[in-house]
């Protein structure tokens, strides 16, 4: 067993109803809160151009966390274009990568609109010059097809995601039917992951992430790995629950990990209800930010997240803890999202 660091469920349960009094005497009674030991960091939705696309976005897209299903498997969702030329890329590229001399006339002229993103990546942010890059972006521009550049391009994500760039995966109309590892999504740049129950069994993913501990909020899993630290809350995915209850002990967990530059993955049985919830009163307090900040904030990195409406007016009750006033209309927000 990993080393613990939780509670059960009944212990939650007997607990009061209202956040700690540590959370509360270290939270101001007035517009900006007073974090517990941590040094508040500006904090925004990153902003691109509409062409480019940074290295944390495009791992996200290539991974868990989206709404309708495994994306990396569904070879309609993404074309991903590598332009270096052909021998780099058979060193190494991104997983599911395609390189653009591959491309031929008959594959643009019936498939080329059909993807939900398309994604071209050089050595860095500049494409690679060609004549087939050229002629890549000509008939893209030409079809008026929307696409993205990699910020960086591979170097960057071969230097933050090394663990999906290899030799051997790339693009196939078959590759749906693959069982190629698909990740936890990145939150918090480098060191906060959120995940299904699935992938923190997996030990695989936990060891090329370098994962060191995880949050699990499940009633019917245990912490496996003697490896890695846990702090595991037994509470079940149900508006009656009060997670509200342990939020000073996921600030604290997860803000150690951060102090010791560790990585750290929340994770519930979906990573949906219950892992969000966590994530969102760990970035409300750390961040400075109100409950639609963060939710907007942790919907751009994970689009599938939806506490349910308990705990969505649990954090609305959290936020107006921290900035003495309530911000968001919690009911409503749950109702739009």
């Amino acid at each position: 067993m990993g080393t613990q660091v939780s509670t059960s469920c009944c212990d939650c349960q007997e607990k009061t109803t209202a956040p700690s009094s540590t959370i509360k005497d270290s939270c101001q009674k007035v517009g900006k809160p007073k974090c517990i030991g941590l040094e508040v960091e500006p904090f925004r939705i990153p902003r691109y151009d509409d062409n480019l696309i940074s290295a944390v976005d495009l791992y996200n897209v290539l991974n868990d966390g989206n709404k309708y299903s495994c994306y990396i498997h569904d070879p309609l969702y993404v074309l991903l274009l590598d332009t270096r030329n052909f021998e780099d890329y058979n060193v190494d590229h991104i997983q599911s990568a395609m390189h653009c001399t591959a491309v031929s006339s008959d594959f643009i002229n019936q498939n080329l609109n059909q993807y939900n993103h398309i994604i071209l990546y050089g050595t860095d942010t500049k494409l690679d010059k060609s004549r087939h890059t050229d002629n890549m972006v000509a008939i893209l521009e030409n079809y008026h097809l929307d696409f993205k550049i990699l910020i960086g391009g591979y170097a960057e994500f071969h230097k933050r995601f090394v663990f999906m760039c290899n030799a051997n995966v790339s693009w196939s109309r078959n590759l749906c039917e693959c069982k190629e590892t698909v990740y936890p999504s990145l939150i918090l740049e480098d060191w906060l992951y959120q995940g299904s129950g699935e992938q923190a069994k997996n030990k695989h993913i936990l060891k090329s992430m370098g994962i060191t501990h995880i949050l699990n909020i499940t009633t019917d899993m245990g912490c496996i790995v003697p490896e890695i630290s846990y702090l595991h809350i037994q509470l079940q995915d149900d508006s009656s629950s009060r997670l509200i209850d342990r939020f000073e002990d996921i600030f604290e967990f997860l803000d150690g990990v951060r102090r010791t530059k560790g990585r750290a993955l929340v994770h519930c049985n979906l990573g949906i209800s219950r892992s969000s919830t966590a994530t969102l009163s760990y970035i409300m307090l750390s961040k400075s930010c109100c409950l639609s900040d963060a939710m907007y904030y942790l919907l751009h990195r994970r689009p599938v997240c939806a506490p349910n409406r308990g705990f969505f007016l649990q954090l609305g009750e959290f936020e107006e803890y921290i900035f003495g006033k309530s911000i968001t209309d919690a009911g409503e927000l749950w109702r739009t999202i």
